[in-house]
């Protein structure tokens, strides 16, 4: 069950202080009352109140100046003042100065009931919002991902600790800034594009990976993720989520290197998986062998077998590289149309993280012209 709202009465009339926190308490408030101004403000400091009913002329303060500290030491709280001296100058200074509502004595207790009903809700629902929009502020603020929100007009009027941090700049120095001065002329157009289909009401692949320009000149590698957000049926900006993939790329990048380097390579590879099945080999092996990357992935290595080795120098060779140490000796193999050759190899265990061999490598050279079968060595 909900606590009951705290309700500050401050007057400096014992009889409508008494009378107000007899009626609140008896529709279950829970009411604290104060004599005079200074008197209220040390209630608010030490208790929390949902709302306070203020007579605007106090002995010590004015209802008004009191409005203006009540704000400094409880920002939510709602206030309503009442008076049984009626001006219009000071109901308008009143509600100018963020009071609720202004009543004139004497009035209906219905009345400001039903006055104070309407201000709670009020309260609850600035609360809710302020608890909402912190809730947001705090997983935008703690989330990994840079986020950036734009308006109608692609400036940008928001971005989290995240997008400063990658982009080089504070929030106070990109707010007002088109969105594109964050990217290369590349990564504009592409965003550009798909706001533009957006706007025509096409759906566009919503990531993609461009450039950020970052304050200092270089470039962060990012993948983008542009949602358009809509308020009452309209268009009203654009948020983008930002992810720093610089690392990923550097990674692709170094992989496709290695992998070039391989299928540039004289010697012929071979990558097979722990029990020996073949996932990639490069051209030279094609050279060497005969058998295509198509013909040979999914085989062993037995398809090349000569039959001039035995069940021993085999068995050699499985527990060397099993063991996670190199084998090196010459092999007697067969070309797929038949033909036998001499190949030196060499067999090495790649592992995982965890010290787990996972995969082997064979590099292989075609010696027939130069060797005949040695014994292997490890």
């Amino acid at each position: 069950m909900s606590e009951p709202a705290r309700i500050l009465v401050v007057d400096d009339d014992a009889g409508t202080r008494e009378t107000l926190r007899d009626v609140l308490q008896a529709k279950g408030y829970a009411v604290d009352a104060a004599s005079r101004g200074a008197e209220g403000l040390e209630r608010v400091r030490t208790h929390p109140f949902d709302a306070a009913i203020v007579d605007i002329k106090l002995p010590d303060i004015s209802g008004l100046e009191l409005l203006q500290a009540l704000r400094t030491q409880a920002a939510g709280i709602e206030v309503i003042f009442i008076t049984g001296y009626a001006s219009l100058p000071t109901a308008i200074e009143a509600i100018n100065g963020e009071a609720f509502a202004y009543l004139v004595k004497p009035f209906e207790m219905d009345h400001l009931l039903a006055t104070l009903h309407k201000a709670l809700n009020t309260q609850r629902l600035a609360r809710a919002l302020r608890e909402s929009e912190e809730r947001y502020r705090l997983i935008a603020e703690n989330i990994q991902d840079a986020v950036f929100l734009v308006d109608r007009e692609s400036r940008l009027v928001f971005g989290n600790r995240r997008g400063e941090e990658i982009s080089g700049y504070t929030e106070a120095e990109f707010v007002g800034r088109p969105f594109t001065d964050l990217l290369t002329p590349e990564g504009a157009r592409q965003a550009s594009e798909r706001l533009a289909a957006a706007d025509s009401g096409r759906d566009p692949v919503p990531f993609f990976e461009t450039q950020l320009v970052r304050k200092d000149g270089s470039l962060v590698w990012v993948e983008a993720n542009m949602t358009t957000v809509v308020r009452h049926g309209q268009i009203v900006g654009r948020l983008g989520v930002v992810r720093d993939i610089s690392a990923r790329k550097r990674a692709e990048e170094q992989m496709r290197l290695r992998t070039t380097a391989l299928e540039a390579a004289a010697n012929a590879v071979v990558i097979t998986d722990r029990e020996g099945r073949i996932l990639w080999v490069n051209p030279a092996f094609t050279d060497l062998s005969g058998y295509t990357l198509a013909e040979a992935a999914g085989q062993t290595p037995r398809i090349l077998k000569s039959g001039q080795h035995d069940a021993a120098f085999y068995r050699d060779l499985w527990e060397t590289i099993l063991a996670g140490r190199t084998w090196r000796g010459e092999i007697v193999n067969r070309h797929k149309d038949g033909g036998p050759y001499t190949e030196e190899q060499v067999v090495t265990s790649v592992r995982d993280e965890r010290g787990e061999i996972t995969h082997f490598v064979a590099i292989k050279q075609d010696v027939s012209e130069s060797s005949s079968p040695g014994s292997p060595t490890s």
